[in-house]
């Protein structure tokens, strides 16, 4: 038996699209991507929709640090000395409750 690399006959059956239809790592998908950025106005849209994508992205970011300062900033005091600590550290870190 062979040591090493992949096992004759092991993975996907040739002509299966499931990593077009599942991830951005086919081969068949970064073909295609390749051609498509060639035209200047489907590169245009695709780096529109990026730029929208990552705003969005800062938005959620933002809310989620909004929410979790707010939260961290409403936890009671605990029982535990040590988690005390720990959310005070966190506290500070977050700064002031928005």
């Amino acid at each position: 038996m062979p040591h090493g690399g992949r096992r004759p006959g092991a993975g996907a059956p040739k002509g299966n699209f499931n990593g077009l239809k599942h991830g951005r790592s086919s081969r068949q998908f970064r073909q295609l991507l390749d051609a498509l950025v060639q035209v200047p106005e489907i590169r245009d849209l695709l780096l529109q929709y990026n730029r929208h994508q990552q705003r969005k992205k800062d938005r959620a970011r933002r809310v989620a640090r909004s929410l979790f300062t707010r939260l961290l900033h409403q936890v009671p005091e605990q029982p535990n000395p040590e988690l005390n600590q720990v959310i005070d550290q966190l506290r500070k870190a977050a700064g002031p409750s928005p």
